[in-house]
């Protein structure tokens, strides 16, 4: 029996180039993470999702669906079974590393200069008008 649960989380209309750039940003936090198109169940047949991502602990793969989820929202799927902290850290990564990038985006095209750090498991973006 499978145990591949959904979540959903505050992005509710996802802009793919902002995702895409907080993939690779969460990519660099994770050793070992790829990226794919599917995640697997207890039995790892293989189950399509928009995006994928792997890593040794998490290796069923926390999926991602946005592009046929009720208003375009953003999704966790997955069988997070012996893998729940390492999960957890992904999502969290993630709503945060797009957060940061949206917040990024829209600051510079308010004529901002913006730059980025992290502090501790926070991302910190701070702009100066230019």
């Amino acid at each position: 029996m499978s145990h591949i649960s959904t979540q959903t989380c505050n992005i509710k209309t996802v802009n793919e180039a902002v995702l895409q750039q907080a993939i690779e940003m969460v990519v660099q936090q994770f050793p070992g993470m790829t990226v794919d198109k599917h995640i697997l169940d207890f039995d790892h047949s293989k189950i399509p999702v928009d995006c994928a991502l792997h890593t040794p602990k998490a290796h069923r793969g926390v999926g991602l669906n946005w592009k046929q989820t009720l208003l375009n929202r953003l999704e966790f799927t997955g069988d997070d079974w012996n893998a729940g902290e390492e999960f957890e850290a992904i999502r969290t990564a993630l709503v945060q590393a797009y957060q940061a990038v949206a917040v990024n985006r829209a600051m510079t095209m308010l004529g901002y200069q913006v730059s980025g750090s992290r502090a501790g498991a926070n991302l910190v973006v701070a702009g100066v008008r230019a």
